[in-house]
């Protein structure tokens, strides 16, 4: 689906409105909802907001693995430096998300 999260997440990669904002903010742009419709802008924030969480599990010392990025990508950054993964998101990471369209994004 286009939408997720009853409307708050966008395009194949799901990017939520909060990111797009905190994107806007951070280089002083105005995307809208709309241009995250388009796959490769899509994409290129998705991949601004991984790097954003990358570098937060390395200042908490937190192990920077797919399961540790997807978490804090669906439960938003704070959710994952505060409290660990619980055992059923993990499975669902496993078996839900690692489809062809994170192999460009996650290594």
């Amino acid at each position: 689906d286009l939408y997720g999260d009853n409307g708050n997440s966008i395009g194949l990669y799901q990017v939520s409105l909060k990111v797009l904002w905190d994107y806007n903010k951070f280089y002083g742009s105005n995307y809208t909802k709309n241009w995250l419709l388009i796959n490769e802008n899509n994409k290129k924030i998705a991949v601004w907001q991984i790097n954003k969480i990358i570098t937060a599990l390395k200042r908490h010392n937190l192990p920077i693995d797919k399961v540790h990025i997807i978490f804090a990508y669906n439960s938003g950054i704070k959710n994952a430096l505060n409290k660990p993964i619980p055992r059923k998101h993990r499975n669902l990471i496993y078996q839900k998300v690692f489809k062809d369209y994170w192999k460009g994004v996650l290594k």
